[in-house]
């Protein structure tokens, strides 16, 4: 099979299996907002949500056979290439700390 037959398959088995509907559900319980064109900001629909996510995918899967790890984020997901896996996530809340805020200060 060739890397974009590969891919592909690998793009529509993620899409098929996350659950969609339950992160709209959440986006919209927590009033989760994305900027619009115009200036605006509302909750994405089902349909810009998935639109969104397949998007992230594709630009992981661009990277098949030349990278080992790749991520893109955005709107709260991120999609990942690790190894010839690839894998899709909403982040609902993260933080991050880093051992250069504090070398040298103690």
């Amino acid at each position: 099979m060739k890397k974009e037959q590969i891919t592909e398959k690998m793009i529509e088995e993620v899409m098929s299996d996350f659950d969609f509907g339950k992160v709209h559900r959440v986006m919209v319980l927590t009033k989760h907002k994305w900027a619009n064109i115009d200036g605006t900001e509302k909750v994405p629909s089902l349909y810009h949500i998935m639109k969104h996510a397949e998007e992230l995918l594709h630009t992981c899967a661009s990277h098949y056979d030349d990278k080992d790890n790749f991520s893109t984020s955005c709107g709260g997901f991120t999609a990942t290439l690790d190894e010839g896996t690839l894998s899709l996530q909403y982040v609902l809340e993260e933080e991050t700390s880093y051992d250069t805020d504090y070398k040298g200060s103690i």
